[in-house]
Order: structure tokens, then C-alpha cells, then sequence
């Protein structure tokens, strides 16, 4: 992210101090990014890909050829390798509006036919590059599209800031922070989703560089997309949200808006940069008609503000907080108001001694900016001990493994229980099953409808999923569950109705599966084999995932995989001794593979190779 945003500021023109400034700010203000994002790292991963992303989408837009479109194709395809689209979503979506601004005003107007072909064969070759994870993701999301909860303004939303939630830009803990041990004022408050502290130096600077002469397009353009960064962190706070939900694709489809601020962040530090340099310079202000744009669009920005901010107050309980401030916060505000004195008068030094060449007064700003983040962001920062539950050993001797469940509060289980559980840890390292996950986004059909089903039967759901034990409670104590059918069993043809039976209707009582033995050769993630001896013709059932790409060959001819409960997998069986191997073998993969492997040979047939020239 260092590299990547002094690159992009010097492609940008800004000088070096400047430069270095604004790459400072990203990497610091990173802590608190990944604070935003805590947990998942891949966002973070994808957080430091942004200014990559956007210096390729500037040289881009100056210069539309073969190597500047392969160099976009393969940042955009590392930023959806990374793993978690959301950053990859904000990225483009605000560098299609860059774009687009170029197209029509700044660098690409002069080329617009070779920037549209261009950019065209980049995003082509970008699809195809990242597709080994793409195909495979868009059949994930289409098997689960049925149940998904995505693409409403109440999803979407969920987490988000309120207005009241922006003077966290300034006041990061003002209400409260339990990583920095400060207790929350009304809990719960999911600080991680609502804070993205740039430092106070960034907006003094930003303000600045605006009502400077020579100030870029580009800069009012970057401040134009970091309020709209900020309307979108905001949610349903403003009516502007569902309207932007109807009309930009996709915006709907992620919780935790307030992740815009990994874009806000880059694009703020660029424009502050600016600003460095035309304090540095002391550039006179901008004229008439551009001073009264910029103060007619702060007007404009207080008043929607303050509309936004009326009702938000009323409900904060302004006289609960005050004894909240005396007891907890006081620090945090008294350190706010030293910092913003100490940023101010370090920005006013280097006004009166830039000019002058002399170097202590960058280190004097740089030190003020690292303290400033330091207080607000760095120190969020934690490297935490690894504490996981165990299994217990008497549990894990079991033959066959144990599956079990996660049931943090002992009189409920939810549906976020099971999509959030802490115990995937132990489960993957144990190599033993459980019913949940600790991964939040889109889920196959089958996963979603047992998990629902669990939620709502509970063990009843539990046990016709071969659900052995629960695991309950912050104590973590193990409790079997009543009446769990095999994991694997055998239903004769003549009780075949009650395989369709959906699993949120089925009982336990009606169980007519028949006791044989199964003989397990092989069982891992991606394959089993079994072998038995059917009494009769009927129906092997796997209390496992039913998902496209799994095959089954019995005695090594191919057989259909049926759904079982509308959840689990079967396949039928003729009478006698039978060998059955269940294979996972995506043709998604295979496709996208081939696809990936396509476009890295073409993105390398648009790099010319230099030759040396004879002497």
C-alpha cells in the first residue's frame, strides 16, 4: 500500500515530501482499515491492491495501449483473487467513476474511442484472468441465490454509521473502544464497522488544497467521490441509499457500507497531498467563481449535515453521555484537541519554512502525523494468542468422527450462531464435521436450508443430519444429541418417499433407513468410498452437502446423485455387494482453469518484449 499510493501520487504530480506524506497516511490509516475489517484478511489483502488498482487506471487514461490495459487486467484480477469481493466492488465502482470523469473532461478526452477499446480488452482479460475463482464463485452464488438474503436496503445497511457516527473522523473513541480497553456507551456498538481515522492533518489539508489555485480537476473530482464514499457508509441513514440501491448494480449485495472508507482513504491522501504541495509552495487562492463553487458546496454539505445530524441527536442521550465522558472518554477528546493544535501549527511551520528548504520541518509534520494515527488508529492493532476450544480426546478416539454443532447460548440456537461459530477452527484442525460455518456470505442452497432448519427444529433437524454432539454454551460442554441417525446409511426402494421428505418437515420417528453395515475406505473433503452389501435395491444416503460438481461411480460406472431431504446426497443402488465412490470434481473449476490459463498467455501477448538495440 506504501509503494503502490507514492507511486500513484507521483504519477499524479504531487512532489515527494508530498508523496511521502500521503503514502504515510494510507499505511497508517491502514490499522485502522483493518480494524474496519477485522478478521477478514483477505479485505486487507485487497486494501493494499487499491492504489495499485488506481495508478493503473491513470495510466490508463493517459495512455491507452497493450501494456497499460495488461497492467489494469492484472491488478484488477489480483484484487479478485484476494478472496473477499467487497473492496474489489468499491475499487471499481469508484474507478469507473474516475474513469468516467477522465472520459469526459480529463486525461482520456483525448483519446476516448482507444481508452473505451482499451479498457474494454482489460476488463475481458481481468474476467478471464481471476476466472479459476470466478466461475467457481458464480456457481456458488447462483445454486444459493434462492435463499441468499443479499440485495436489500436492510441488509445492506446492516452495521452501518450513523450521521452522528462521522465525528469518529475526529474523535475516533468517542464512544468508547473495548480493543483500547474503553467501554462502550451504548452497547452494542460494532466500533470495528464505523471507524476509518485518517488523521486530523488529512481534512485541514484537503480544505486547503481546494481553495488553492492550480488545484487539479482530478482533486475536486477525488473530493466529490470521498463524500460519496461517505453517503454510502451512511446506509439507510439518508434516503440517497436506496435510490443509489436501485440504480448501481450490485451495491445492494454487501453488509458493512462503512468498508467504502478503504477507497476514502487512498482517494482523501491524495487530495490532502495536494494540499502539502500548495502549502509548501503558498499558492495563492483560487478564483472568484472557483472559491464560490467550493463554498457554495460546503454549504451545501453543512446543511446536509446538519439535516442528517437533528434527529441523530435527539436520540443519543446527551446527559447519559456526559457522565460517560467524565469517567472514560475525557482522555480521548483532550487528545484530539492537542493533536488538531499540534497538526495546525505544524502545517503553518511548514508554510513559513518550506519554502526555505529545510528538512526538520517534514520530519516535525511526518512525527505528528505518525503520533496522530498512532493515537487513532495503530494502537487498534492486536497480534492475538491463539485460544481456540479443544475437542475433547474422548471424543475424538470416536470411530466413525463425531459431527457436531456450536450452541454459544444454551437456550437458543440462531441463525447466526451457526454462520458466525468460533469452534470451525478446532472442527478443521481435529479434522471432525460440524453443522455451521464462520463465514457469513452466500451459502449453497442446501447449506442455508439445513441451517434454517436446525434453527427452527433444532435437534430434531440435528439429528436426521447425523449430528452426534452439541457443544454448548461459553463453558463448551459437550452434550449428545437424542436419536442421530448415521451419517451414512442405507433406505430401502420401498421407503424411497421418505427421502423426498423436505428436512423441514421430516421427523424423527419416521426414520426407515435399515441397519447394515458400510464399510469406509476412504473419507476426506473431497472423496468417499464405501463399500456394503444391499439387502435389497434402494437408496445410499450421505448426510452431506448436495452441491454441483460431486460425481458418484458405483462399481465404476456413473450413477446420478440425487437430493436427499433436498439437502443431503444419494444415489440408488441395486441389490448386492457394491463399491461407491463419491468424487467432488467441479467442471466450474476445470472451465475456469482453462479460462485463467487463456488469459495469462493472452495478457502476456499484449506485453511487447524490448529488444536490445545493436550498437
Amino acid at each position: 500500500a506504501f509503494v503502490g499510493q507514492y507511486r500513484l501520487a507521483r504519477a499524479l504530480d504531487v512532489s515527494r515530501p508530498a508523496a511521502s506524506f500521503a503514502a504515510l497516511v494510507v499505511t497508517w490509516s491502514g490499522f485502522s482499515v483493518a480494524h474496519l475489517m477485522q478478521g477478514h484478511v483477505t479485505l486487507i489483502l485487497g486494501y493494499a491492491l487499491v492504489p495499485w488498482f488506481l495508478l493503473a487506471l491513470v495510466k490508463l487514461t493517459r495512455d491507452p495501449s497493450p501494456r497499460t490495459a495488461a497492467a489494469m487486467a492484472c491488478v484488477v484480477a489480483l484484487l479478485a483473487l484476494a478472496g473477499h469481493p467487497q473492496v474489489p466492488y468499491y475499487a471499481i465502482l469508484f474507478g469507473s467513476l474516475w474513469a468516467a470523469g477522465a472520459l469526459a473532461v480529463g486525461a482520456a478526452a483525448a483519446h476516448r474511442v482507444r481508452f473505451i477499446v482499451w479498457s474494454g480488452v482489460a476488463a475481458a482479460l481481468a474476467i478471464l484472468l481471476a476466472s479459476v475463482q470466478l466461475v467457481p464463485a458464480w456457481e456458488l452464488v447462483r445454486d444459493g441465490a434462492a435463499y441468499a438474503e443479499r440485495g436489500t436496503v436492510a441488509h445492506a445497511a446492516m452495521f452501518a454509521p450513523e450521521p452522528l457516527d462521522l465525528q469518529r473522523f475526529l474523535v475516533p473513541n468517542f464512544r468508547g473502544n473495548p480493543l483500547v480497553g474503553l467501554p462502550e456507551f451504548q452497547p452494542p456498538d460494532y466500533h470495528h464497522e464505523k471507524v476509518g481515522y485518517l488523521g486530523l492533518a488529512v481534512p485541514l489539508l484537503m480544505l486547503y488544497g481546494l481553495t488553492r489555485a492550480r488545484a487539479r480537476r482530478w482533486e475536486y473530482g477525488s473530493a466529490v467521490l470521498c463524500l460519496f464514499a461517505i453517503v454510502i457508509a451512511l446506509g439507510n441513514s439518508t434516503p440517497v441509499f436506496a435510490v443509489l440501491g436501485r440504480i448501481v448494480p450490485g451495491l445492494l449485495l454487501f453488509r458493512c457500507p462503512a468498508r467504502t472508507y478503504s477507497v476514502l482513504s487512498i482517494l482523501a491522501a491524495l487530495v490532502a497531498a495536494r494540499g502539502l504541495d500548495a502549502l509548501i509552495e503558498r499558492r495563492p487562492r483560487a478564483g472568484r467563481n472557483r472559491l464560490v463553487g467550493v463554498g457554495l458546496a460546503a454549504w451545501l454539505i453543512v446543511n446536509a449535515a446538519a439535516w442528517l445530524l437533528i434527529a441523530d441527536v435527539a436520540r443519543f442521550g446527551w446527559t447519559d453521555y456526559g457522565a460517560f465522558y467524565d469517567r472514560h472518554v475525557r482522555p480521548e477528546w483532550i487528545a484530539a484537541a492537542v493533536l488538531l493544535v499540534a497538526s495546525t501549527c505544524g502545517l503553518l511551520a511548514v508554510r513559513r519554512f518550506a519554502a526555505q528548504r529545510r528538512p526538520w520541518v517534514f520530519v516535525v509534520l511526518l512525527a505528528l502525523v505518525v503520533a496522530d494515527l498512532s493515537w487513532g488508529s495503530v494502537r487498534n492493532f492486536r497480534l492475538a494468542h491463539e485460544t481456540r476450544p479443544t475437542i475433547p480426546g474422548d471424543l475424538l478416539a470416536l470411530d466413525p468422527p463425531i459431527r457436531f454443532v456450536h450452541v454459544p447460548h444454551p437456550d437458543r440456537l440462531t441463525l447466526i450462531d451457526l454462520r458466525y461459530s468460533h469452534m470451525v477452527a478446532p472442527a478443521v484442525g481435529d479434522r471432525r464435521a460440524m453443522i455451521g460455518t464462520n463465514e457469513g456470505g452466500v451459502f449453497p442452497a442446501s447449506v442455508e436450508r439445513l441451517h434454517r432448519a436446525v434453527a427452527r427444529r433444532g435437534d430434531a433437524a440435528l439429528a436426521i443430519a447425523a449430528c452426534q454432539y452439541r457443544c454448548v454454551g461459553p463453558e463448551h460442554t459437550w452434550q449428545p444429541v437424542p436419536g442421530a441417525l448415521a451419517r451414512i446409511r442405507f433406505l430401502p426402494e420401498s421407503q424411497r418417499r421418505f427421502a423426498e421428505t423436505p428436512i423441514e418437515e421430516v421427523q424423527l420417528e419416521d426414520d426407515l433407513s435399515e441397519p447394515i453395515p458400510i464399510h469406509v475406505r476412504q473419507d476426506d473433503s473431497s472423496k468417499l468410498v464405501v463399500e456394503l452389501a444391499a439387502p435389497s435395491a434402494g437408496l445410499l444416503v450421505v448426510a452431506d452437502t448436495f452441491y454441483p460438481g460431486w460425481q458418484c461411480l458405483v462399481d465404476g460406472t456413473a450413477r446420478e446423485i440425487v437430493p436427499v431431504h433436498g439437502v443431503f446426497r444419494g444415489v440408488e443402488l441395486d441389490r448386492g455387494k457394491q463399491r461407491v465412490e463419491f468424487r467432488f470434481r467441479p467442471a466450474s473449476f476445470r472451465w475456469g482453469l482453462v479460462a485463467t490459463t487463456a488469459g495469462l498467455l493472452l495478457t502476456l501477448g499484449l506485453i511487447p518484449i524490448r529488444r536490445p538495440v545493436a550498437s
